[in-house]
């Protein structure tokens, strides 16, 4: 059954995620992914972009690891796409003097993910280490980095990804 779909290759789009959104992604959880779930998740994503429907089913164990594979996809098909969006738009809106950018903030002390960066001792502890700078970002570092983006003088910076990080995974 899955061989002969799999086999039989209609068109399909092709979702333009590169292989980083894979460590993008593990380094949100608070638990190191397994070797299996590693390189599924590459095979995942190389189906993303290979431009023909996925015909892939992923089974395992009871545990999280299936769904941290989903997950992981919709998040980099998700990402891939706000970024190719910001492109097309820089493309269509530069000749009207209209910058467009997109920026992409590291681990941050916010709400985001139920305050995990914030709140949790044992993922900082995890994530600190990838961080050039030495520490966790903070919400005023986000919207400095937001604030310089839209300062007149960057007004011919456009169709960018702009890391705000800290270096993070550098």
């Amino acid at each position: 059954g899955l061989w002969l779909l799999r086999g039989s290759r209609s068109s399909g789009v092709s979702i333009g995620c590169p292989d980083s959104l894979a460590d993008d992604f593990w380094n949100t959880l608070p638990f190191e992914p397994t070797g299996a779930q590693r390189r599924v998740l590459r095979e995942v994503l190389s189906d993303m972009r290979a431009g023909y429907p996925m015909a892939r089913l992923v089974q395992g164990d009871v545990g999280s690891g299936k769904t941290a594979i989903a997950f992981a996809a919709m998040y980099a098909a998700v990402k891939s796409a706000v970024e190719t969006f910001t492109v097309y738009l820089a493309q269509d809106l530069g000749a009207r003097g209209i910058a467009v950018n997109v920026i992409a903030p590291g681990a941050t002390a916010t709400d985001f993910g139920g305050g995990a960066v914030r709140d949790d001792e044992r993922y900082r502890a995890v994530v600190l280490p990838t961080v050039a700078m030495g520490r966790i970002g903070e919400p005023d570092d986000i919207g400095a980095a937001v604030a310089a983006i839209l300062d007149p003088r960057m007004a011919w910076v456009t169709g960018q990804r702009i890391e705000a990080s800290g270096g993070q995974r550098l």
